[in-house]
C-alpha cells in the first residue's frame, strides 16, 4: 500500500485525522440525541457528494474515517430507502472513488491478488439470492439479500485497504480511538439511569450505547477486549534492546491492561450473558496461549508469565467492577444473572401487600414459582430493583423467589423452531425475508431471529451459505493456530490477533444472529489477507 493512501503510524496527518474522526463521531451521536437524524432527501445528497468528493481526493484517508465510524450501528443517516448508517455511506463513496480513480488509471496502488476464501463470500451472496428467489417473502428476502451485499461490498473494500501487517498497523490505532467514545457513552447512560435521568437507552438499566441493543454492544467490546489481549500478547514478545524502547513497550502494556477496565466495566452492565460467556472463552484461550503457546510439552510451557498475566486480568476485572459497585452503574444481581445459566433458575424480586388466603390457612410464598402469574394468589407481584424503596414506603414487604429463567425457555424453544425450519427447507432455506415471520415476536413486538449465528445464516441462505460460513471459520481458527505455533514474532502477533478475534466475534454468536454486524465484515476483510500475506 502506498504510503499517500493512508497515513503511517506516527504521523501529524494521521493525528489531524484521528480528531477529525472523534469530533465527527460525537457530532453524529449529539445529533443522533436530539433527534435530528434521519436527514431528508436534499442534506442527504449533499453530504454524500460532499464525502465523494473528499473520497476522490484521499480514498485513504476515507476509509480510515469508514473504520472509525464502524461502532455507529444504530445512527441512520438516511432511511427513506433503506436505514443507511455512517460506515454505510463513507464505505459505499470509498468504493465508488476506487472505482472513478481505477478507470481513470489515478489509482497509486495495486489492488489484493484474490485467494479462493474470497470465494466464500461470493457463494454467500449467491445462496442468499437464490433462497430469497423461493422465500415466501419475496420481496423483504430480496431486500435483505442486498443488504448482505452491501456488506460484502464491505468486506471487499476492507481487503483493498489492509492487504498486509503494514497496512494494518496504519488503521489499528482508527479503530480503538473510536472505541472510546463508545464505552464512555454507554457508561454514561448508566450513570443516568442511576440518577433517573433518561438514558437514551433501549432497555432500561442496560446501556446499549451506540448500538441497536445490549447484546450487539457486549459482541463489539468482546472484539475490543480481545484486539487489547493481541496487543498485550505482541508487546510481551517484544525484547527491547535499549532503555527508551523498554519504557515505550512499559508505557504501551500499562495502558491495554488500563484500558480493559473502562471496556470490562461497560461489558458487565450490558448483563449480556452471551458476551460474558465470550469474554470468558476470550480469557481462557488468551492464557492458555501465554502458557502454551499451544504446544504439548510441558518444559516448554511458562509458568512465570502466565501468573503474571493471570495477576494483570484479575486486577483489571477487580477494578471494573470496583468501577461498577462505586458509581452505581447496575441495578441488576450480576451473580443471579450468570448462575441462571447453568440453573435455569433466575431470582425475580416481588412485592406483597397482603396474606392470601388457602382454605383455613395461610399461604406460604414458596421459594420457586413456574412464572409471575402465579404471585397473584399469594397477594404478591414482580417488581424491578429501583422501585424497592417506593414500595416499601407503601408498606409492602419485599420477597425474593426463584422462577425458571424465560430467556432461556424462549432461546430453547427458537432453536428447536429453527432446526425443525431447517429439516423442512435444508437446500435453499426460508430466505431472510421469512425468518420473523416463522419466527415470531417477542414481548416488544420485535421480530425473533434464530439467535444463533449459524442457524440465521441456514435459514436465510441455505446449506450453502450455512457451508461457506463453516468453512470460513474453521479455516481462519486452524489457520491462525498454525501461525501462532511458528517462532517468528511477526507471524505470531498475527496469528493470535486472528485466533483472539475469530473467538470473540464466534462465540457470542453462537447465542445471537449478529450477521449484520459491520465490525464482523471488516474483521473478515482484515485477516483474510493477513493470513494469505505471503510476506509472514
Amino acid at each position: 500500500m502506498a504510503d499517500q493512501d493512508l497515513p503511517k503510524p506516527v504521523s501529524l496527518i494521521r493525528t489531524y485525522l484521528l480528531g477529525g474522526m472523534l469530533i465527527l463521531e460525537f457530532f453524529l451521536l449529539l445529533l443522533n440525541g436530539n433527534h435530528m437524524l434521519p436527514m431528508g432527501w436534499s442534506d442527504f445528497l449533499f453530504v454524500s457528494l460532499l464525502l465523494l468528493a473528499f473520497a476522490l481526493y484521499r480514498p485513504g484517508w476515507s476509509f480510515l474515517l469508514f473504520v472509525g465510524s464502524i461502532p455507529l450501528e444504530n445512527i441512520i443517516l438516511f432511511d427513506k430507502l433503506a436505514n443507511v448508517r455512517p460506515y454505510q455511506l463513507l464505505g459505499l463513496v470509498t468504493l465508488l472513488a476506487i472505482i472513478t480513480r481505477f478507470f481513470w488509471k489515478r489509482l497509486n496502488f495495486s489492488l489484493p491478488k484474490l485467494h479462493w476464501s474470497d470465494a466464500l463470500f461470493v457463494l454467500l451472496g449467491v445462496a442468499s439470492v437464490l433462497s430469497a428467489l423461493g422465500s415466501v417473502e419475496r420481496s423483504a428476502s430480496l431486500k435483505q439479500s442486498l443488504v448482505l451485499g452491501s456488506f460484502i461490498l464491505l468486506y471487499a473494500l476492507t481487503r483493498i485497504f489492509v492487504q498486509n501487517l503494514d497496512d494494518l498497523k496504519r488503521v489499528f490505532s482508527f479503530f480503538l480511538a473510536s472505541s472510546v467514545p463508545v464505552v464512555l457513552y454507554g457508561l454514561w447512560q448508566n450513570m443516568r439511569f442511576a440518577a433517573k435521568l433518561e438514558s437514551f437507552e433501549i432497555m432500561p438499566g442496560r446501556p446499549n450505547a451506540t448500538f441497536s441493543e445490549p447484546d450487539w454492544l457486549g459482541i463489539y467490546l468482546v472484539f475490543v477486549v480481545a484486539v487489547l489481549f493481541a496487543t498485550i500478547f505482541h508487546l510481551r514478545d517484544d525484547q527491547p534492546h535499549h532503555s527508551d524502547e523498554l519504557r515505550s513497550r512499559n508505557f504501551e502494556l500499562l495502558w491495554a491492561y488500563s484500558y480493559l477496565v473502562p471496556v470490562l466495566a461497560l461489558l458487565i452492565i450490558t448483563v449480556s450473558r452471551s458476551a460474558w460467556a465470550g469474554v470468558f472463552f476470550l480469557a481462557v484461550v488468551f492464557l492458555i496461549t501465554i502458557l502454551t503457546n499451544l504446544s504439548l510439552k510441558v518444559i516448554e510451557w511458562d509458568w512465570k508469565g502466565f501468573f503474571k498475566t493471570v495477576r494483570n486480568l484479575i486486577a483489571a476485572l477487580t477494578l471494573s467492577v470496583l468501577v461498577v459497585i462505586a458509581f452505581n452503574l447496575t441495578t441488576f444481581q450480576l451473580f443471579n444473572r450468570a448462575s441462571s445459566t447453568g440453573s435455569g433458575l433466575q431470582k425475580i424480586t416481588v412485592a406483597c401487600r397482603e396474606v392470601a388466603q388457602c382454605g383455613n390457612t395461610l399461604c406460604a410464598l414458596p421459594k420457586t414459582i413456574s412464572g409471575v402469574a402465579e404471585l397473584e394468589q399469594y397477594g404478591c407481584r414482580h417488581i424491578n430493583l429501583e422501585n424497592v424503596t417506593s414500595e416499601q414506603a407503601t408498606g409492602a414487604t419485599i420477597r425474593e423467589v426463584e422462577r425458571p429463567d424465560p430467556n432461556i425457555g424462549i432461546r430453547g424453544r427458537i432453536y428447536r423452531q429453527s432446526l425443525e425450519i431447517i429439516r423442512q427447507h435444508m437446500i435453499l432455506g426460508i430466505g431472510w425475508g421469512s425468518i420473523g415471520a416463522a419466527l415470531g415476536t417477542d414481548a416488544r413486538g420485535t421480530s425473533l431471529n434464530s439467535s444463533n449465528i449459524f442457524l440465521e445464516v441456514w435459514l436465510g441462505t441455505g446449506v450453502v451459505g450455512f457451508g461457506a460460513l463453516l468453512i470460513l471459520w474453521l479455516y481462519l481458527v486452524i489457520r491462525s493456530m498454525v501461525m501462532v505455533r511458528s517462532g517468528e514474532m511477526t507471524r505470531r502477533m498475527v496469528g493470535m490477533f486472528v485466533l483472539l478475534g475469530s473467538v470473540a466475534l464466534l462465540v457470542p454468536n453462537l447465542f445471537n444472529a449478529g450477521i449484520f454486524l459491520g465490525v464482523l465484515w471488516v474483521f473478515w476483510g482484515v485477516v483474510i489477507s493477513l493470513v494469505n500475506d505471503e510476506n509472514l
